[in-house]
């Protein structure tokens, strides 16, 4: 049977001229209607984030004290950062359906890689790439709701669990010898004497073991851990869709500097080591994010004095429950909150984690819940990817559920 995703990739600048079939589709729809639906989705994002924008800014500057001043404000950077994140989505759907067939056997191997494992690993991303077209092209024809295929959610996300134990081994020595030197950085900065020429001789070690480390994910992956969220797209095959691809970058480079510089977090900070609810943490700058529903509430005082002792500049952010939803990722027809007692929406939670991860740049991420909610397989891939591109570990203290055995493979510890 033929494969049209993988197949219609290699017709070129063909595309544009001729019908594209979408995969399990009734009918053809040319290429360029699809480019177009993006960019539909897109102006009607920043037509929202326009008119939303503008709705907190007077609320703001007409607001009656201080609480209601910073209410304002908190719905406007929420708002930003569902912009943002609709921006982000759109764009890496975008590259995805402009992406072909990788061939890795083109290219050199890294070390330690047979050209079986070259094989079975380029047959692995090109799986999770021809998942990818079909979930985008059902999305624009109107057959699925934009990340609301769970089932297809899932199958991508096995996939990319494969594909990251793949670099847990290639890279397993590495991570090793970097979690070592870490927790010796830890200690020496703790020391009532500090030896600097110990510490510098750590960090260098520490610096030249990340090359090492970000030359097999580059491989695995097509990115190195941790390289961040403004990417640069391959240009698309005509001057309509290549506007496009430079509107989002242009938007993501700038809500992303005027959500930074609002942002109170650290620059630059000492790696550091502590226990926080009995789980060890490492991290120079640490996000939390805490479930504050009613269950929740008693744990809190002593949640914070516990973590102050060795993260006393850790950001924190609050949500009413501890979902996530992948199904409201491109949501742009309701507000995100409704009201001033904080009735967040369950998606509210992944906003709060993109804020840390992308916006406050943090190194680890501490989240204290009690795993009572749903999770979506939408909602891991995404977390999967904001870890991964921010370079982020990711603790979790439940006080009910034990994580489900998918959603444990994100986790650093719990």
């Amino acid at each position: 049977m033929l494969n049209y995703p993988r197949f219609l990739l290699f017709l070129g600048a063909a595309w544009l001229s001729l019908p594209f079939p979408v995969a399990a589709a009734d009918k053809e729809i040319p290429i360029a209607d699809i480019v177009k639906v993006f960019a539909a989705n897109f102006e009607a994002s920043e037509k929202v984030h326009g008119e939303r924008s503008s709705k907190w800014k007077a609320e703001e500057k007409q607001a009656a004290d201080a609480e209601a001043k910073a209410w304002a404000k908190e719905q406007l950077r929420v708002e930003s950062i569902r912009h943002l994140r609709m921006s982000m989505l759109l764009l890496e759907d975008l590259n995805l359906l402009l992406s072909e067939p990788l061939d890795l056997e083109a290219g050199d191997a890294i070390k330690g890689m047979s050209r079986t494992d070259v094989r079975k690993l380029e047959k692995l991303r090109n799986d999770i790439l021809e998942e990818e077209q079909e979930r985008i092209f059902d999305a624009y024809n109107d057959k699925k709701d934009w990340h609301a295929d769970e089932r297809m959610a899932e199958s991508i996300f096995k996939n990319e669990i494969r594909l990251d134990r793949v670099f847990e081994k290639k890279a397993r020595d590495f991570l090793k010898k970097q979690a070592s030197l870490k927790k010796q950085l830890a200690a020496a900065y703790k020391e009532k004497k500090r030896d600097e020429r110990k510490i510098n001789e750590i960090r260098a070690a520490l610096v030249e073991l990340k090359g090492s480390i970000n030359e097999v994910h580059r491989y695995v992956f097509g990115y190195a851990l941790g390289e961040g969220f403004e990417i640069k797209s391959k240009p698309g095959p005509d001057d309509a869709t290549r506007a496009l691809q430079g509107r989002m970058e242009e938007t993501i480079r700038e809500q992303g500097t005027v959500l930074r510089a609002d942002f109170i977090g650290v620059d630059v900070a000492e790696l550091r080591e502590g226990t926080i609810g009995n789980l060890t943490v490492s991290s120079s700058n640490l996000g939390v994010v805490l479930d504050v529903s009613g269950s929740m509430t008693d744990f809190i005082p002593d949640l914070k004095e516990e973590i102050a002792e060795t993260f006393s500049d850790a950001n924190y952010r609050e949500v009413g429950n501890c979902a996530l939803l992948g199904k409201w990722f491109y949501d742009t027809s309701t507000p995100i909150n409704t009201g001033k007692t904080a009735p967040w929406t369950c998606n509210e939670g992944m906003l709060r984690i993109e804020d840390l991860v992308v916006i406050g740049g943090v190194d680890a991420l501490y989240w204290f819940c009690d795993l009572r909610d749903p999770i979506e397989f939408a909602a891991m891939r995404r977390l999967r990817k904001l870890l991964r591109r921010g370079g982020c570990s990711f603790y979790v203290k439940s006080t009910g559920n034990r994580p489900e055995r998918e959603f444990a493979h994100l986790i650093t510890d719990s």
